[in-house]
């Protein structure tokens, strides 16, 4: 799971971002729609989230 790929990553210096945990930080019903129900599509509060995350990341690499 994901330890087994967070611990890979950092044996190759690179970096793992695990979405799981955003999704347990903002809880099932605000990540999921249909309050939490439909595990295939996020919210947009959920995907605005991990966008700001996603974009972070991406600057932080290109070092802006």
């Amino acid at each position: 799971g994901a330890n087994t790929l967070r611990a890979g990553a950092a044996a190759l210096g690179d970096r793992f971002f695990d979405p799981s945990e955003v999704a347990a930080e903002m809880g099932r019903a605000a990540f999921f729609q249909k309050n939490g129900e439909d595990l295939d599509h996020m919210t947009p509060a959920a995907a605005e989230r991990l966008g700001q995350i996603y974009l972070g990341m991406i600057r932080d690499i290109l070092g802006s």
